[in-house]
């Protein structure tokens, strides 16, 4: 779980967090190439669906399962070796959004989500020493100050488009939702949360 305090940040630890990291590119480039919301939507079913096949595989191939191990076995959570990756989430998190909002909703409930996410990680396992439910206030904060920086950077480059209102109300649900202990996965419950408040609260 990211900014959980009692995973420290190992080598494998920092490898995930730079492949979750690399995939803030997908929402930038869905909404700066002149992409519609069916091709995005196409090309992200056709990943998620390798992944699932992926997902099928090792779980079911002692072999296969043994040999993605080898591969991957550093990068993995405990949970994850007999669950669903939290890439394969991350893939469905973005799926789930551009489906639901609009462009520019679910550009930024996807990098609140790749931005947000990685900040409160790597400064709550890092410096984090206040608890707050399983993780940090300081990753928290990190999450919300990314978060915000997000919201700026859109407002900049599509004026008028994502009112500074909207944009906080769902930086502060992804940060809020980042945190709380909920049974679902930090890359369905930041995305979805924050772009159904930012939708409802858009004119």
């Amino acid at each position: 779980m990211s900014g959980s305090r009692p995973v420290g940040l190992g080598p494998g630890e920092v490898k995930r967090k730079a492949l979750h990291l690399a995939t803030f590119l997908v929402p930038l480039i869905y909404l700066n190439h002149n992409i519609t919301r069916k091709q995005a939507s196409l090309a992200l079913a056709l990943g998620l669906l390798v992944l699932v096949v992926v997902e099928v595989v090792r779980l079911r191939s002692r072999v296969l399962g043994a040999l993605f191990r080898q591969f991957w076995g550093d990068q993995l959570r405990q949970h994850e070796n007999n669950q669903m990756l939290g890439g394969t989430y991350l893939v469905m998190g973005f799926l789930f959004s551009v489906l639901a909002f609009k462009p520019l909703v679910a550009v930024a409930a996807c990098e609140f989500l790749v931005l947000g996410d990685t900040a409160a990680a790597l400064v709550g396992k890092a410096v984090g020493r206040v608890p707050l439910f399983d993780k940090t206030l300081e990753g928290s904060l990190a999450c919300f100050s990314v978060c915000l920086v997000v919201v700026w950077a859109l407002g900049v480059t599509h004026p008028g488009q994502l009112p500074l209102h909207v944009g906080i109300a769902g930086a502060l649900v992804a940060t809020l939702f980042e945190a709380l202990p909920l049974p679902v996965d930090d890359n369905l419950k930041i995305p979805l949360s924050a772009g159904l408040v930012m939708h409802f609260l858009l004119p």
